[in-house]
């Protein structure tokens, strides 16, 4: 049977709570994303000033935005890597 008649029996055989489901959980996630943005750009911070952060964490951070930079300027020898290791399963 191909991909879009088996799509087709399984939309007409779905009941009315599973053809609901999609829409009330984009409306669901529309109502709790705009809660968040209203709580960063609308309403007043509880407290201003900077944030105190432990020297580990800070240090976790920066090494992680470090390796984002340097993989995404440099991807080439993660990509080589990838693939040595990989080949022996193609």
């Amino acid at each position: 049977m191909p991909p879009s008649e088996s799509r087709k029996s399984s939309i007409a055989s779905a009941s009315s709570g599973e053809r609901w489901a999609r829409p009330r959980n984009a409306v669901v996630a529309l109502f709790y994303y705009l809660l968040v943005a209203k709580r960063m750009y609308i309403e007043a911070p509880e407290r201003t000033g900077r944030v105190p952060v432990a020297a580990t964490l800070a240090l976790s951070v920066a090494l992680c935005a470090l390796g984002v930079v340097v993989l995404g300027l440099y991807p080439k020898a993660v990509v080589l890597a990838a693939l040595r290791v990989a080949s022996p399963l193609f």
